[in-house]
């Protein structure tokens, strides 16, 4: 049985018809892997509908959006994107392995929302909105790698079309170490045991200097997260 993401999106929401609901609740039942995914979008959706809402300045939207005409959004990224598609976040196009990922990330704290760099100085509660580009028509993956050596996905690996914009966001938590997220784009899918392998193989690197993780995917880019206030 082929299961969209979409689908397990709309099953955690209670939107999905009831035939399809039976028919993926009784799958999921005798299919392990199956019944992870379900519990994993459950998660996701969960989290995303908890934050709180984003009011930004009206300004012009992205360039990009006067040029390509984005693929549909999964129901979860929705709910997380909210309202940055209506800001211009003026995104420079900084090159890594591979090729170039157009990258944005806003900080939100306390309804403010403030365009970030390649370094953001973050605490417990603040969000973090992001956007991407995607280069290339293949998948696409969000990691989060904190310098304790735990890898988390913050996005499961979804297809994804050239030109298409992704939007989404996390709320960080009390974690007081450092961190780095990274965006993953690849001709094939970016499972957890890929991106782990390309950690285990970094393992020495310094998370500060580990701007990218050699050989987990064609196109990355990523953001140090540090705990506390700009110096």
């Amino acid at each position: 049985m082929t299961v969209t993401r979409l689908e397990l999106e709309h099953l955690a929401l209670g939107t999905l018809d009831d035939a399809r609901r039976a028919e993926l609740e009784a799958a999921a039942s005798g299919d392990p892997e199956l019944a992870q995914r379900v519990a994993a979008v459950k998660a996701s959706v969960a989290a995303s509908s908890d934050l709180p809402v984003l009011n930004l300045p009206p300004d012009t939207a992205p360039w990009w959006s006067r040029l390509l005409r984005p693929a549909p959004l999964g129901v979860a990224v929705l709910v997380a994107a909210l309202a940055l598609l209506s800001v211009r976040p003026d995104i420079v196009d900084m090159r890594s392995r591979g090729g170039g990922l157009e990258l944005s990330v806003h900080q939100v704290r306390l309804g403010e929302a403030a365009l970030q760099g390649a370094v953001v100085y973050a605490k417990g509660g603040d969000r973090l909105q992001y956007e991407l580009v995607s280069p290339i028509s293949g998948h696409l993956a969000v990691f989060d790698l904190q310098d304790d050596g735990t890898l988390s996905p913050f996005m499961e690996s979804r297809p994804v079309s050239a030109g298409e914009v992704v939007a989404a966001g996390v709320v960080l938590d009390d974690y007081a170490g450092s961190e780095r997220l990274y965006f993953l784009v690849d001709p094939e899918p970016l499972t957890h045991a890929r991106v782990s392998g390309a950690v285990q193989r970094a393992w020495d690197e310094p998370l500060a200097e580990l701007d990218t993780l050699p050989g987990a995917a064609a196109h990355q880019r990523s953001v140090l997260v540090l705990r506390g206030e700009a110096p």
